[in-house]
């Protein structure tokens, strides 16, 4: 044999042995899963909104989706499996607007339920929360939620503070509606207030008074509601505590493993940073400071708070569920669409009856609601300061002038934070870098280079800001794909999208024909390519993700009434596959998570819910009746159906 046959034996030999030794490596099996969920319809709303069959999580992350045959790679002796005999898993529920605290206040307060009440009815459950609490008299604050205002019965019926003054009690008394737009107080409420025929309306709110005289019905609209909700004692840190406790248990029964919370202050987030280090944060918890109308005219006061809290409280996202703090807590410019309120700023005018009850007239009123609360130069300069800070701000906007003109603020942070100008300017300096290095320039000139391209990149992520609007109710058609070309996520209630007292009575007739059938425009919003998101606003509404889902694909409610039947108006509903998205992923954009939450792929978190019956295949007016059987938050599971 020859020298060089001699030389490629050996080659080939070391060659057989190298591919051999690592041959197996290449086809080992990987390292088990915790848990795997198999046999399923695993839905996993990724881009091609994909139908999977297992799922396979170890360290609370994903690390497979795909066939039963599959996934038994990943099955370890210590591996927990659950066959899931064909059941639906998706991802968890992202609620991208809610006011989780207060609603755990309202789960422990007397609650009138949202139901629609005679005004005996009324006084007779808020008379049995006196009288469980008689060891509180004559002085401590009785505070009453759940109040469904438009749906007092008969209908038109208006509630005064004589309603709570016939009651046997000497306490102060708030009814708090379910709209957060108004609360009732009795006449000690008043006269503990201050508030008599000569007190003036508040900034941004309104007195309610008897016919066409001075004195005070006791009806406080809007920011008049801080008058006697200032007075009640500010509660201690474990009854702040407590609200949120029982509100993540309540969140984690329906389904919903992210959610932002609006409003929140020092105290709330202390509360979510208890529940953590107790183990008993079950859901990813963003907290959004308000900035209240005193700081709207300082930006650099209300980014500094807000930065401060931050820097106390954020961390970054991990499988365990913790705090973050990455929003603006709603700035409202306006109120509620509803009669009696109608503090929603709209561009026409509210209709008024100028005929009869027997034979109406409907014509322009002299309201059109109040301005936008924060004006437009000054919302504009608020948006720019939050955006540039890395605070995404979300406005409060239901009447349509409110839209439109956050719609320019948000235009005028596009303009001067462009995405499209930031990813110019990192590839303008990527490309730079990259020549100098090919020519061998100097170090000096390269380091130069370097921190061009660090601080483009930073611009890059500093453009990349989530803009959102709360609500949305009512949106000239012009401005829809402003939604899409500005790239705002409408955080709405869909709840709202259905026939019901709120919609129908209180509405549809100081609405006219035309905005009533425009009304709740998520189908056009999602048509014209907006992510519209689930926010929830619960309490407003009760907490029920399922319902709302039933509702954004039918815009049908679940009220018997004659005039309840059918679908809201003329706005499209929206089909089943996008609407799962805007219950997610959507949100999970909006929050900025989108990376590691709001969909079922390898590499993010495993949030995730088993459901009863499969979305995808029952007929959409059953959706409501959906059971959540699981949810699992970063892989652990938070709920299990009994």
């Amino acid at each position: 044999m020859s020298h060089v046959s001699r030389w490629a034996l050996g080659v080939g030999a070391a060659l057989a042995l190298l591919l051999g030794g690592l041959a197996p490596a290449a086809n080992a099996a990987p390292k088990p899963a915790d848990t795997v969920l198999r046999n399923g319809f695993v839905y996993t709303v990724d881009q091609k909104n994909s139908v999977k069959q297992a799922i396979a999580i170890r360290g609370g992350k994903i690390v497979y989706t795909g066939t039963d045959k599959g996934v038994k790679r990943f099955v370890g002796k210590r591996t927990e499996v659950t066959n899931l005999g064909g059941k639906m898993v998706m991802p968890g529920i992202v609620d991208a607007h809610n006011h989780a605290t207060s609603a755990g206040e309202v789960l422990l307060q007397c609650d009138l339920g949202y139901e629609a009440l005679t005004v005996p009815d009324f006084q007779q459950r808020i008379q049995a929360c006196l009288d469980e609490g008689a060891d509180k008299e004559p002085d401590g604050w009785l505070q009453v939620s759940g109040w469904y205002r438009q749906a007092m019965l008969p209908e038109g019926t208006v509630v005064t503070k004589a309603d709570l003054d016939g009651l046997g009690t000497s306490r102060p008394i708030v009814v708090q509606s379910s709209d957060g737009h108004s609360t009732l107080t009795n006449s000690r409420g008043l006269e503990l207030a201050g508030i008599t025929a000569a007190t003036p309306d508040p900034e941004g709110g309104h007195i309610g008074r008897v016919g066409d005289t001075d004195e005070p019905n006791g009806i406080l609209e809007d920011s008049a509601q801080g008058m006697v909700h200032s007075l009640i004692p500010e509660p201690t840190q474990g009854d702040v505590v407590q609200w949120a406790r029982t509100a993540v248990e309540a969140m984690r029964a329906d389904g919903v493993t992210s959610f932002m919370e609006q409003g929140a202050t020092e105290s709330v987030l202390e509360a979510y940073r208890s529940l953590r280090r107790a183990g008993q944060l079950t859901a990813r918890a963003s907290l959004a400071p308000n900035v209240p109308l005193a700081e709207r005219a300082t930006p650099a006061v209300a980014v500094k708070r807000i930065l401060d809290l931050r820097r106390k409280y954020h961390r970054p996202l991990e499988p365990r569920p913790d705090l973050r703090v990455q929003n603006s807590g709603e700035i409202s410019q306006d109120g509620g669409l509803q009669w009696s309120a109608q503090t929603a700023s709209l561009f026409e005018p509210y209709l008024v009856n100028a005929g009869t009850e027997e034979a109406p007239n409907w014509v322009p009123g002299p309201s059109r609601g109040p301005d936008p609360y924060t004006p437009l130069p000054q919302l504009k300069r608020l948006s720019l300061a939050l955006a540039k800070a890395g605070i995404e701000p979300e406005i409060h906007a239901i009447g349509d002038r409110a839209v439109h003109e956050t719609l320019d603020a948000y235009a005028y942070v596009r303009k001067h934070l462009s995405k499209k100008k930031a990813k110019a300017k990192l590839t303008k300096a990527q490309r730079k870098l990259a020549k100098l290095r090919r020519s061998s320039a100097g170090k000096q000139r390269i380091r130069k280079a370097r921190a061009a391209v660090k601080r483009a990149r930073k611009l890059v992520r500093k453009a990349d800001v989530r803009l959102l609007i709360s609500h949305a109710e009512m949106v000239i058609p012009s401005d829809y794909d402003r939604f899409r070309k500005l790239d705002v996520i409408p955080a709405m209630g869909f709840w709202w999208a259905s026939p019901d007292f709120d919609s129908i009575d209180a509405a549809k007739d100081y609405l006219g024909p035309e905005r009533f059938n425009r009304m709740e425009p998520e189908g056009h919003l999602q048509r014209a390519g907006a992510k519209i998101a689930l926010g929830s606003d619960w309490p407003v509404n009760a907490l029920d993700s399922m319902y709302q889902l039933k509702v954004l694909t039918t815009r049908e409610g679940s009220n018997p009434g004659e005039k309840y039947q059918g679908p809201l108006g003329e706005v499209p509903p929206v089909p089943i596959k996008p609407a799962i998205r805007a219950m997610t992923i959507n949100g999970a954009y909006g929050m900025h998570q989108e990376k590691q939450t709001g969909s079922l792929e390898p590499g993010k978190f495993a949030d995730l819910i088993v459901l009863d019956r499969n979305l995808l295949r029952i007929p959409a007016r059953q959706i409501a009746d959906t059971e959540v059987l699981t949810t699992m938050v970063g892989g652990k599971t938070v709920f299990r159906a009994e």
